[in-house]
């Protein structure tokens, strides 16, 4: 049997409680410790036997036992059966004191849980891009954003909607829609509700929560644990279910309409834009289908003048600021030489419409050591219409529904190339895209005969195109 503590002051606040004389602190920490180690209340019951002999031994000492005032007197008189009794009290008193008793704790500090990537137009007015989200309650009262969670959960949620976030890995949705990715190392990952409870097995799966009585789910994509009163079971992909609180769940099919969808990088849309040698390019002005570059006059061309392409092989070298559709005789009215490609948006309209695209634009030019010209530039430009019009509408900017460029001047190192990139929120009604890429001259001293660029490139020119959260449709 193993021994007693033998702990001196827990020796001490045992004979006090034998005594009566604890006081309320000590009944605590006397309390505590019993309940918190097995030597101590090895070493309690030790104690308590101890008197229940020094009891029988006063017995048959005692020829005429005085007055009688202490509780070791008392003790003394007790039958052995009585001793057990009191200690079966003293440990309900803490089972009773354990469950009841909710010391006071200090408030927990809020801890940083994500960053908000996302609000629509609706959500503007309360939330900022970039805002750092803590845990607690989050309520958003109109419109949708997406949190990307630090443990790289990404949630989408759509107001009206009240969550508790508990941490990266638990979170509680009391009211609204919501979509979840979660990346495969992350399983586990936990959605609590009124009517059941929601474990992530490596998924996508869209929860709604419009009334406290009414949680429907549907897996697009992996697994999910359901937790739902007695009912626990695996929802798969392309599986929904309807929870009530005390009533059985029912399978039915959820569309991902009835779910905010997470954004979608739908990837890079341009074509050949490392301009390797099998590259359609054309030199007729700005081209009426998506999918080829067209523009002023210019070339494919590899190593030369020192440069070297960035990716690959091959690399766009700028030559004349006109193309064959112009009179040459006209350039000096141009200063630019340009290539264009135009991105359709029709298909991913189509799929998703009303939806929000952002797009992300990047070239990298590079100039020969001797050349005089050091500009070039990169613009993204958007319309409504079809792309067989992309030249009548770049003549008219009145139709231009948005656009930006970016322009920089290059150092006259060959073996170094320089970046320029646009950011551009495309607006619902544009139809397609122009990008535009060319070369700037800085002084026009050029003779008509003669190519006006001595060695202007580009390369590595990428069109990456992401559609934003949508809401939920029905």
């Amino acid at each position: 049997m193993p021994e007693a503590m033998n702990d001196p002051r827990l020796t001490l606040l045992i004979d006090r409680y034998l005594d009566s004389s604890l006081s309320p602190a000590e009944k605590i920490e006397l309390e505590t410790e019993l309940l918190a180690h097995a030597g101590a209340r090895r070493q309690f019951w030790a104690q308590a036997r101890l008197h229940g002999a020094l009891h029988e031994a006063m017995q048959l000492s005692a020829a005429q036992p005085g007055p009688q005032t202490g509780f070791r007197e008392t003790l003394a008189h007790w039958p052995m059966w009585k001793h057990y009794a009191a200690l079966f009290v003293l440990f309900l008193g803490i089972c009773y004191w354990s469950y009841n008793y909710k010391p006071a704790l200090e408030p927990k500090t809020p801890q940083q849980l994500a960053v908000l990537t996302y609000r629509d137009a609706a959500a503007a007015n309360e939330f900022e891009t970039g805002k750092i989200i803590l845990s607690g309650d989050l309520h958003i009262a109109q419109g949708t954003v997406e949190l990307s969670l630090f443990n790289a959960v990404t949630l989408t949620v759509q107001g009206p909607a009240h969550l508790d976030l508990r941490s990266p890995e638990n979170i509680i949705l009391h009211q609204g829609r919501l979509h979840a990715h979660v990346p495969e190392p992350v399983k586990g990952f936990t959605i609590t509700t009124a009517a059941g409870r929601l474990v992530d097995l490596g998924t996508d799966f869209g929860v709604s929560a419009l009334t406290e009585d009414l949680v429907e789910v549907a897996v697009f994509s992996g697994q999910v644990e359901v937790f739902a009163g007695k009912d626990q079971f695996i929802l798969n992909a392309n599986e929904g279910v309807r929870l009530q609180p005390g009533k059985a769940p029912e399978k039915r099919t959820l569309s991902q309409g009835h779910f905010p969808l997470p954004h979608e990088h739908l990837g890079n849309l341009l074509v050949d834009g490392d301009f390797e040698p099998d590259t359609q390019l054309s030199t007729y002005d700005i081209p009426f289908q998506a999918g080829r570059w067209s523009g002023d006059v210019a070339k494919l061309v590899t190593a030369e003048n020192g440069v070297t392409p960035e990716s690959g092989t091959g690399m766009l070298r700028f030559i004349n600021t006109f193309n064959h559709m112009e009179d040459p005789d006209q350039e000096a009215t141009n200063l630019a030489c340009e290539q264009w490609q135009v991105i359709d948006l029709a298909e991913f309209k189509k799929q998703t419409p009303g939806a929000q695209f952002q797009v992300r634009a990047q070239a990298r030019f590079n100039r020969a050591a001797d050349s005089i010209d050091s500009g070039f530039a990169l613009g993204v430009y958007a319309y409504n219409g079809t792309p067989s019009g992309a030249h009548a509408s770049w003549k008219k900017h009145s139709l231009r529904l948005a656009g930006h460029f970016k322009a920089i001047n290059t150092d006259s190192d060959p073996a170094t190339w320089e970046t320029a990139s646009i950011n551009l929120n495309v607006p619902r009604e544009a139809d397609f895209l122009l990008l535009r890429v060319y070369a700037v001259e800085n002084r026009k001293d050029d003779p008509i005969s003669e190519p006006e660029f001595g060695g202007h490139y580009a390369d590595s020119i990428q069109f990456n195109i992401q559609r934003a959260p949508v809401p939920a449709s029905n």
